[in-house]
């Protein structure tokens, strides 16, 4: 598991966590700080923004990337393998550029 996937789902298990003591504490009849809960949702939704925006922006590049490797093959009038569409050194992501692959292929 990548950490960022592991630390998203950390996220997640700790504001479960503090919803679930906040409302025993509730019914118990202990007053939570308003700005406590407040805070906390706060930090822990800039966390998860973040994270969106890391795994959109890695996204939006390894399409970048195979988009540019496609024009230079083109240029080169070379024959487009699949081969071609993966990174360098994984293959993660390929089944996202099939329906690509074959738009550009016609």
């Amino acid at each position: 598991m990548k950490f960022l996937t592991g630390a998203v789902i950390a996220s997640f298990i700790a504001c479960l966590v503090f919803t679930v003591v906040v409302i025993v504490l509730s019914c118990f009849g202990y007053a939570v700080p308003d700005t406590l809960i407040q805070y906390f949702f706060m930090a822990f939704g800039l966390e998860f923004g973040a994270a969106a925006a890391i795994k959109i922006s890695k996204h939006q590049i390894k399409k970048v990337e195979v988009k540019e490797r496609i024009g230079m093959i083109k240029e080169n009038n070379l024959e487009l393998d699949k081969t071609d569409l993966k990174n360098s050194s994984t293959s993660d992501g390929y089944d996202d550029y099939e329906s690509y692959e074959d738009s550009i292929m016609g």
